[in-house]
């Protein structure tokens, strides 16, 4: 059986978007072409 990280956890959200640039990088590329 495969491990994976669920994001919709709060631990493993503060793992993957501890980091402001980080958060702010993947924003900017899910937003990407809706100006």
């Amino acid at each position: 059986m495969e491990k994976y990280v669920n994001i919709m956890l709060d631990k493993a959200f503060k793992t993957v978007f501890g980091e402001k640039q980080v958060a702010i990088d993947f924003i900017n590329a899910t937003l990407e072409g809706e100006r």
